[in-house]
């Protein structure tokens, strides 16, 4: 089967449409996305073009990443699109400093290899989150933290095998699921003697745990209105649980919805993805966090010059829920060959929290 490549200007292409009874089938599971109060990795973990832009991604999602971002968005991109993407965040406030009673800190990795076609995508990623928290005052061991004793560590690790699949739903517009086979380790313990935040999140790094192997789907839907394309997505629909060793509790992968709005005017002279892109994005639900919930609004603009051979872009989000802490957020991507790019992010958050950085290289046909 043969694909173009389609401008944002004309409408989403149709791989196939569905029947009435499809169609009801999507309209209910998008409808039926409602908050989930279990906890999540972070939405922000994968997509070093989306983490440039600080995260307003959802409406975009026109590269191989929209396997994790958006799957209806493969069918905005290229013909082929095939990524390797590895990203290092962290949420600490002072390395050196002793984690007073209560604090918490994390970090984490992600590493993706994902292949698009506007009607089918291919990905493979690992997502591992690391945490420290000290005990809170009149807690077990609170005393010995305070004077440099132990922290509660805990490690979530989750490697997902999927397959993306798009449908037309009516005109201009198109719904897609990314099936995952999922393995996830859960584990917790105590890290004795250890106060400073890289030594908890160390012996967080070294637990292992029972694993487990299920199945989760992530759906979205995207509609193109001219230069304007507004989207959604729904993450861990299923919600699975990954249980700690012993039959002490378990961690259960947090639904997560988020929409999006972009504006994306696309001309060949000005490559895949020129000239430019504005986006916002905003959560539906509320994510926990180790320094606790959020719901995050992000805005993000990315520019290409040179025929499409070398782009720039930024972006900034915030918490609309407690303190407002901005996070901002750069990116670039540079042309090494006719069809190879080499794609850079940096994120810094306010007080030295939530920092991230990350890199990937594409070949973009």
């Amino acid at each position: 089967m043969a694909f173009k490549i389609v401008s944002s200007c004309q409408r989403l292409p149709a791989p196939r449409r569905f029947g009435r009874a499809g169609r009801l089938a999507w309209l209910g599971v998008m409808l039926g996305l409602i908050p989930s109060t279990a906890w999540a990795q972070a939405f922000e973990a994968v997509g070093t073009r989306a983490q440039g832009m600080g995260g307003a991604f959802v409406a975009v999602a026109d590269d191989a990443t929209a396997v994790y971002w958006n799957p209806a968005g493969l069918a905005t991109g290229a013909m082929v699109d095939v990524q390797w993407d590895l990203q290092f965040r962290e949420t600490i406030d002072g390395p050196g400093q002793p984690l007073s009673p209560g604090e918490a800190v994390s970090r984490g990795t992600s590493r993706l290899v994902a292949v698009g076609v506007p009607a089918l995508g291919l990905s493979y990623y690992r997502l591992h989150e690391a945490g420290a928290a000290a005990p809170t005052v009149g807690a077990l061991g609170s005393r010995e933290t305070e004077s440099g004793g132990g922290l509660q560590v805990d490690a979530f690790t989750t490697r997902n095998f999927g397959i993306t699949l798009l449908q037309s739903v009516a005109d201009g517009v198109v719904a897609g699921a990314t099936v995952r086979v999922v393995r996830g380790m859960a584990a917790s313990g105590t890290a004795s003697g250890a106060a400073l935040p890289d030594e908890g999140l160390d012996a967080a790094d070294a637990l292992t745990g029972r694993a487990r192997t299920t199945f989760d789907v992530d759906a979205g839907a995207m509609a193109s209105f001219g230069v304007v394309r507004v989207g959604i997505v729904a993450r861990n629909l299923r919600q699975p649980v990954f249980q700690l060793e012993a039959g002490s509790g378990g961690v259960r992968l947090r639904r997560q919805v988020r929409v999006g709005l972009a504006i994306v005017p696309r001309s060949r002279p000005a490559g895949t993805y020129g000239p430019f892109t504005v986006s916002v994005d905003a959560d539906l639900t509320r994510n926990d966090s180790p320094q606790g919930e959020r719901r995050n609004i992000a805005f993000g603009v990315e520019r290409w010059w040179a025929g499409g051979r070398l782009g720039a872009r930024a972006g900034v989000r915030a918490n609309t829920l407690g303190p407002r802490r901005a996070i901002a957020a750069a990116g670039f991507s540079v042309g090494v060959r006719r069809s190879t790019f080499v794609d850079g992010q940096l994120t810094r958050g306010q007080a030295g929290l939530d920092r991230s950085w990350g890199m990937a290289t594409r070949m973009t046909f």
